[in-house]
This record gives C-alpha cells, structure tokens and sequence, in this order.
C-alpha cells in the first residue's frame, strides 16, 4: 500500500560508535530499511518501507549502548484529488485539496491551554497604564 510518503529523519543523542538497532512498533529493521549517518545518530526510515506500514501512529527506537530513544510518527492516508480518485503514488505529484475548501493547505494548530503569553501582555499594559497615571498626577503637582 503507497501512501504517497517522503523520508523520515530522527535523531539520537547517542553516538554512532554505540548503535545497536533501529525498531519500528517494536520489529527490529534490517538496514535496507534505514540509513545511518553522523550527527550523533541520524537514522533515516526510507520512503519504500514507510509505504509498507499501515496508516495510523507507529513508534520507532533507536537502540544504542547507552540505551534507547524513542517517538512515535504518524502514517496518513494520501488525500484524494477533487474528482474523488487518489493520485497516482507515481505520478509525483501531491494530492491536491478541492479549490472551495479554503482550510485544506493550513496545519491544524493543537489548543496547549498555555495563555501565559496573554496574561503577561496584558498585566505588562496595566502596569505601564498605572506608572503613566501615577506620572501624570506628580506632573500636573507642580
């Protein structure tokens, strides 16, 4: 099954010298499946064998001596093209969003709840709103 998928690069904090093996939900990959290169680790999934995982949120390790770095990355299904067919895996080119549906190219962007860039612009405001009233009265004083 083709999903239309790139490369996937991760990296370790590990050094290369002290890798041992690279899993995907828990199966050890042999080595036409990645590639390896310096910068600590750097293990790059090869599109081909992306293609080969079912849609959904896979896990990967990187095994090393000093012990094991995982996360997880999610495989999704190609959209489909505005005439209701999913492109071509060999076409090359990206499935493209119907022209009404304005939402389509934008990420969606997770609520974290985190306001606290909010509350400090607005306490920052009052602050200098008050240092300007308390300024304003010693000047009109004299």
């Amino acid at each position: 099954m083709s999903h239309g998928v790139a490369d996937l690069t991760v990296r370790s904090n590990a050094p290369l010298d002290m890798f041992k093996r690279v899993l995907v939900d828990g199966v050890e990959l042999t080595s036409s499946s990645y590639e390896l290169t310096e910068g600590s680790t750097t293990v790059t999934l090869k599109a081909g064998y992306l293609s080969t995982l079912a849609t959904g949120t896979h896990t990967l390790a990187i095994e090393s001596e000093t012990g094991t770095a995982s996360t997880t990355f999610t495989i999704v299904e190609k959209q489909a093209e505005a005439g209701g067919a999913p492109s071509s895996p060999s076409s090359g080119k990206p499935a493209e969003a119907p022209a009404d549906d304005s939402s389509a190219n934008k990420p969606a962007i997770p609520q974290t709840g985190d306001n606290t860039a909010s509350l400090a612009s607005i306490a920052s405001l009052a602050t200098a709103g008050i240092i300007l009233l308390v300024a304003s009265a010693a000047i009109s004083r004299h």
